[in-house]
C-alpha cells in the first residue's frame, strides 16, 4: 500500500504544478515560448532541493530560537533561489525582461513540485511508525496525568490531532490528506512569489531612494516576496509552538496563498 503512496505523491508533485500552467497556456502562451518555460520549471524544482543546503544550520541552532531564525532564513533563501532561475533563464535562453513574470510563473511552480516531492514521498513509508508513535504517547500522557488537569485534556486534544493527520482514515496511501492539502495550496504560493520576482524586472516603478539606499523595482519586488512567504510560514512556526492547531493554520494561509495567487496572475500575466 506504502509503495502506491509513493508512486501517487510523484504523480500528484509533477502533474499537478504542470496542469495549472497547461491551464494558463491555453490563455497566454504559445508553444515556441513553452519551450523553454518547460526548462524553467525543471531548473526551479532543481533549485528547491540546492536550497536545502542551508538546513545545515538546524543542527547547532537550539529551539525555540531555530524556529524564529528559520523562519526568516527559509523565506529569503527560498525567494533567492527563484531570483536565481530567473537570472539564469535571461542570460542562457531567448528571453527578455518583459517575459520575466512568465519564467517566474513556471520556475515558482517547479520549486513548488520540488518542494511536494520532497514532503509528500517520505509520508507513505513514516506513516505506520508515526501512528504507532502518536497512539503510544497519548496512552502514556492520559495514563500519567490526572484528569480533572487542564493539561490532561491538552495531551488529548494535541495527540488526537496528530492522530487524525496520521492515521489511514485521513490519508490516500499512507499520504495524509491535510498534507496533501497544504501542499496543494502552497505550490501557487511560491508562484505567486516568483511571479512578483520576475515583475520587478519588468516593471519600471516602483522606484526610491531611503538612507542612501536606491530601492530599485527589483529589490522592491523582491522584498515583497520575501515578506508574504514569511507571513505564511509564520503560521506554521505558530502550529509548531500548538499555539495554534494545524487545521486553523491551514483555515489562515489559504485565503492569503490563494487571494495573492489570483491577483498576481491577473495583473502580471493574463492582464498584461
Amino acid at each position: 500500500m506504502y509503495e502506491t503512496g509513493i508512486v501517487l505523491g510523484i504523480i500528484i508533485s509533477i502533474l499537478y504544478p504542470l496542469s495549472i500552467a497547461l491551464v494558463l497556456k491555453k490563455f497566454k502562451f504559445d508553444d515556441k515560448r513553452w519551450k523553454y518555460l518547460l526548462i524553467a520549471f525543471i531548473i526551479g524544482a532543481l533549485f528547491f532541493f540546492i536550497g536545502l543546503i542551508r538546513k545545515i544550520y538546524v543542527y547547532f541552532i537550539p529551539l525555540p530560537t531555530l524556529l524564529w531564525i528559520d523562519l526568516v532564513v527559509t523565506g529569503f533563501i527560498e525567494e533567492l533561489m527563484k531570483l536565481l532561475v530567473i537570472l539564469i533563464i535571461i542570460k542562457k535562453l531567448p528571453a527578455d525582461l518583459k517575459e520575466a513574470p512568465y519564467y517566474g510563473l513556471l520556475i515558482g511552480l517547479g520549486f513548488g513540485a520540488g518542494e511536494m516531492l520532497y514532503i509528500l514521498l517520505p509520508l507513505p513509508t513514516l506513516a505506520p511508525a508515526y501512528e504507532n508513535a502518536i497512539i503510544a504517547n497519548l496512552i502514556f500522557a492520559t495514563l500519567t496525568t490526572s484528569p480533572l488537569s487542564d493539561l490532561f485534556w491538552y495531551y488529548v486534544i494535541v495527540y488526537t490531532n496528530y492522530w487524525l493527520q496520521i492515521t489511514s482514515v485521513v490519508n490516500i496511501f499512507g499520504i495524509p490528506l491535510i498534507n496533501l492539502y497544504e501542499r496543494l495550496i502552497i505550490v501557487p504560493f511560491h508562484a505567486t512569489t516568483a511571479i512578483l520576482i520576475g515583475q520587478g524586472f519588468k516593471a519600471e516603478s516602483p522606484r526610491f531612494k531611503l538612507f542612501g539606499i536606491e530601492f530599485t523595482p527589483k529589490i522592491n519586488y523582491f522584498l515583497i516576496a520575501i515578506g508574504l512567504h514569511i507571513v505564511i510560514d509564520l503560521f506554521a512556526v505558530l502550529n509548531y509552538l500548538l499555539v495554534i492547531t494545524t487545521e486553523i493554520m491551514e483555515i489562515i494561509i489559504t485565503p492569503i496563498a490563494l487571494s495573492t495567487f489570483i491577483v498576481v496572475i491577473w495583473l502580471f500575466i493574463l492582464k498584461d
